[in-house]
């Protein structure tokens, strides 16, 4: 039976929600970022006025694969582009095609269908993890053509949760470590009360949301900071969020309370055996006890209880993720130009910008003077 591609509706997503429930079930992701409930918020929230480009791809009456894409139009360096890139880009930390069926022809037709029946400048896929088949495909059969090009973009550093966790944190941490944590512990408990609260449910998740924003936003040294979690447009979208996934079972939020008043934050996501530490945060005016290693000693520990088999510290090389991550994986970033001339000097560009801000974000130093220089200006003229 031959396979068919159909272009579905942001609106009609509800009507296909079972079936697409059933073939993330079947791909096996383990990927929230790819579930309804966080495209149809992200859409609802940050789609504006690009243009859905959501493929079904069946065969009969089965669907094989889904690929959730849009159309952006937008500026590079004043240059107008329009490109085709996945929904969620920007806040989700994996994105990906749908796969239902492990099948090369599946996403050769779906490029193929995408080339012939849009104008666009360049595909920018991005967010792709190294585990992924789709990446896989894509660099064996793309990487040797003109105007494709596969990109290390971010590193995911993470605990792989094989043993228990009194032998993990023996293992892991030095003794040193170990002491300093239990040390500011003790400290804080010795001044007030102290409380590690992880929140599956809640009647209330505007103020909890709302109050880890505030949080967030306290470290003027964040101002300068690309999270979405800083824009007060956005906290709308990640209390909607909230909503949407404690329903499903999968909002994860944990936080460390002293004197009943919210020193430490994680924002985290439990779907399937797998724990993603979305966003943290921390009180600076608390930074001489560390709240945000009290409360992530805490946390792991809990998982660990649970029995997960993973914690995802997420996108991004910190010193905090290295003294507990266990292995890492790369994100990969696809780019294909289309034929044109312009369509060429727009990918070529991308990819040199790609390449020098990737240089710039593994030197630590950089990114940190980063954040200071700007953060600063941006604190002092607000």
């Amino acid at each position: 039976m031959s396979k068919t591609i159909e272009i579905v509706g942001i609106d009609k997503l509800e009507s296909l929600r079972e079936q697409l429930d059933r073939l993330s079930d079947k791909a096996d992701t383990g990927n929230p970022f790819l579930t309804y409930e966080w495209l149809i918020t992200w859409w609802r929230h940050f789609g504006g006025q690009d243009q859905p480009l959501v493929l079904i791809i069946r065969e009969g009456e089965d669907i094989l694969a889904a690929a959730p894409l849009m159309i952006k139009k937008a500026a590079f360096f004043g240059l107008p582009v329009t490109k085709v890139q996945f929904i969620g880009a920007g806040e989700a930390n994996y994105l990906d095609f749908v796969l239902g069926q492990l099948s090369e022809d599946i996403l050769a037709d779906v490029l193929d269908y995408i080339r012939k029946s849009y104008k666009w400048q360049i595909v920018d896929l991005c967010d792709i993890s190294e585990s992924s088949f789709s990446l896989e495909m894509l660099k064996k059969g793309m990487t040797d053509k003109a105007g494709c090009a596969v990109l290390e973009s971010e590193v995911c550093p993470y605990i792989a949760i094989d043993t228990d966790w009194e032998s993990f944190y023996q293992r892991k941490l030095k003794r040193k470590a170990r002491y300093n944590i239990q040390r500011q512990i003790k400290q804080l408990q010795s001044q007030g009360k102290l409380e590690f609260r992880r929140i599956r449910q809640s009647e209330d998740w505007d103020f909890f949301i709302r109050e880890a924003i505030k949080l967030y936003r306290k470290d003027w040294s964040r101002k300068y900071n690309l999270s979405s979690f800083l824009r007060e447009e956005s906290a709308a979208f990640y209390v909607d969020i909230a909503r949407e996934f404690s329903r499903r079972g999968w909002f994860d939020f944990s936080a460390l309370f002293f004197n009943e008043k919210m020193i430490a934050f994680s924002y985290g996501i439990t779907y399937g055996k797998r724990f993603v530490d979305y966003v943290i945060g921390y009180d600076p005016e608390f930074s001489a006890f560390s709240p945000g290693s009290c409360l992530l000693r805490f946390q792991i520990e809990e998982m660990f209880k649970q029995n997960l088999k993973e914690f995802d510290f997420s996108k991004g090389r910190e010193p905090y993720k290295s003294r507990w991550q266990t292995a890492e994986r790369n994100n990969y970033r696809v780019l294909i130009s289309n034929k044109d001339f312009y369509s060429r000097l727009i990918w070529a560009l991308h990819i040199i910008y790609h390449r020098v801000r990737y240089r710039c974000k593994g030197i630590y130093s950089l990114r940190r003077l980063r954040k200071y220089l700007f953060g600063r200006f941006k604190g002092l003229n607000p």
